[in-house]
């Protein structure tokens, strides 16, 4: 245990430079003669509760990195069936040492380069200065349930603290109940919860909406949760943040996807996690909006929509986080307005306009599939409806006729199957090995996008095989991407998680081949040059 007396004994020992000097500037800045004690057994607290953090028998064994894991890979306290022990006096990342440093370079890097004033208080109830700049990263709905993962080290550092921070750490527990989180369990049912969540953040919001006096507040969101809901998809998370947004008299002015997240971290591996976060400009709405109908709406998300996602994807926004991305122009919109008013002239609520936002997103995305060929256009719609599973051949007469093609031409295309009135979609493992754009019958942007698919995710594949190929498809290569794309987006909605991650991880690596094609190009050039 970290004691005030032992520590600041301690010191009186070594009085000299730099300590007196610390000393003296806490005491003249009215923090008392202890100050200096204090502020070392708080840094001591932090290296014990990192110590902790990699110490306890929740943390598992690295291999790949050949080191000790922690307690929380992920937002959560998870069951470890097997664990690494790290000695505290040894060389480990739970050593005393290790610890020590990483928490002076953490003090180091916040307060010696970017001193600051820190003021602990709940956003529901603060006051704030007219003119303020408020830029803030709000609880994501019951995403993380920081206040439950908090008592982890909250009960080490009470142990250590309660003589130093009494009033910190006067409870035995983190208080729960004021967290803005719409966790179930502490409410009564999902619907109280969701109203708890909603209306302190309406409170929040309106600090802010009053102190901002023309000047914009920076809100990040990097929520991704999807339920279906009468047939569509749709966000609780989203539509509860944003409807507070509304009633508060805010208007999203602009927004800007950021890349915000690590791509090494443990709950992006091998997932469609989100690699940004939205970034949500927010004014005072014009007390002067007007009113318009539902067909308004529409008309000006159709308008002003597709210029918005074109500029959306030249950001380099990936497929997994293009439908958050566009989620805020057309809230954009639709807050621009004073009310929107529904066909039975009831105000419209944001979790409704959020599915006309996504049902316009769609339309202009499904767009681009005319642009494609017959067979690509029939594999399109028939991935949307069946993947990768068997369906009736009389299904696939029908929508082949709908293409302009016949069930012998996508058969003879090499990536259909129809037998026994059964039909499907080969899968790309049972493609041709062998399969070239110009040999044998014409090629498919579909055939053209599986390929590349294959050939970069083969375990004898990679980045070489797919610029490799790449170089090989010539004009079909631009929409083989899109494709990917748009079969992104399918995935999503279906909800098919480990066949829309190979998707997305052609578009993330898109530029990387394209850089390694032009190389091996390049090459070949001057092989034949000599």
């Amino acid at each position: 245990m970290v004691a005030r007396e032992n520590v600041l004994a301690d010191a009186k020992k070594h009085w000299s430079g730099d300590f007196a000097d610390d000393t003296r500037r806490l005491a003249d800045g009215g923090l008392g003669p202890t100050a200096y004690s204090d502020a070392v057994a708080t840094y001591l607290a932090m290296v014990l509760d990192r110590m902790i953090f990699y110490g306890s028998a929740l943390c598992g064994w690295l291999a790949k990195d050949n080191a000790m894991g922690k307690t929380m890979p992920k937002q959560a306290i998870a069951m470890s069936w097997d664990f690494a022990e790290g000695n505290p006096i040894g060389q480990s990342s739970s050593d005393v040492l290790t610890c020590v440093r990483a928490v002076a370079d953490c003090i180091d890097a916040a307060y010696a380069r970017f001193p600051a004033t820190i003021e602990l208080g709940d956003a529901q109830s603060a006051t704030f200065e007219k003119g303020a700049m408020f830029s803030t990263d709000p609880p994501y709905y019951n995403n993380v349930g920081y206040a439950d993962l908090s008592d982890f080290f909250y009960v080490w550092l009470r142990r250590t603290l309660s003589s130093v921070h009494p009033n910190l750490f006067r409870r035995v527990l983190t208080p729960k109940s004021e967290e803005l989180v719409a966790n179930s369990y502490r409410h009564e049912d999902k619907d109280d919860a969701e109203q708890h969540f909603l209306e302190g953040m309406k409170k929040a919001l309106y600090g802010f909406s009053c102190a901002m006096d023309g000047v914009p507040a920076a809100i990040y969101y990097a929520y991704k949760q999807q339920e279906a809901v009468d047939d569509a998809l749709t966000s609780p998370g989203w539509s509860s943040f944003l409807q507070a947004v509304v009633d508060v008299g805010l208007a999203i002015d602009g927004t800007w996807p950021v890349r915000s997240e690590s791509e090494g971290r443990s709950v992006a591996m091998d997932a469609n996690a989100l690699a940004s976060s939205i970034v949500l400009v927010c004014r005072r709405r014009e007390g002067s909006a007007s009113t318009v109908t539902r067909a308004d709406f529409l008309r000006a998300l159709r308008r002003e929509m597709p210029e918005a996602l074109a500029e959306i994807r030249r950001a380099g926004v990936g497929p997994t986080d293009i439908q958050q991305a566009a989620i805020g122009p057309g809230i954009g919109i639709f807050t621009r307005y004073g009310q929107v008013l529904n066909t039975d002239g009831t105000s419209m609520l944001v979790k409704d306009a959020l599915k006309l936002i996504n049902q316009v997103r769609e339309e202009i995305t499904s767009t681009g599939d005319a642009d494609y060929d017959s067979e690509t256009r029939f594999a399109l719609d028939w991935f949307a409806a069946k993947g990768f599973e068997k369906g009736h051949a009389g299904d696939a007469i029908t929508m082949t006729n709908a293409v302009n093609v016949s069930l012998d031409g996508v058969k003879g295309a090499g990536f259909f199957e129809a037998k026994g009135g059964d039909a499907r979609l080969l899968k790309r493992d049972e493609l041709s090995e062998n399969w070239e754009p110009r040999a044998g019958h014409p090629a498919t942007v579909w055939e053209a996008c599986q390929h590349l698919v294959k050939r970069l995710t083969a375990e004898d594949g990679g980045i070489e095989a797919a610029a490799a190929f790449y170089n090989r498809l010539g004009a079909l290569a631009d929409p083989a991407h899109a494709l990917a794309r748009r079969l992104y987006d399918i995935c999503e909605q279906k909800q098919w998680a480990s066949e829309g991650r190979v998707y997305n991880q052609l578009h993330q690596e898109w530029a990387v081949i394209e850089k390694r094609a032009a190389e091996l190009a390049e090459t070949r050039a001057d092989l034949f040059s000599r």
